[in-house]
């Protein structure tokens, strides 16, 4: 049962991850256009597309991970009351 709950949540976190990058994108599509004609390739283009969202991931990641734990320590003490 928590097996299912777990890829629900993740689920719903990629999707969420998924529109917020996707607006991200689409409010800078001015910058992007400006930056190409400028001459940026559009392989530069999408590594800096990319590189914005696999930081924004790792972040996410990383605050997930620290929440993950704190709770994995504290749940047990809650438990045992």
């Amino acid at each position: 049962m928590f097996s299912l709950f777990g890829g629900i949540a993740l689920l719903l976190a990629v999707i969420g991850l998924y529109g917020v990058r996707a607006y991200s994108v689409a409010r800078r599509t001015r910058e992007i256009g400006i930056r190409m004609a400028l001459g940026a390739s559009s392989a530069e283009t999408q590594r800096m597309v990319l590189r914005e969202g696999l930081r924004l991931m790792a972040v996410g990641a990383g605050i997930g991970l620290a929440l993950s734990l704190l709770v994995g320590k504290v749940l047990p003490a809650c438990s045992s009351r």
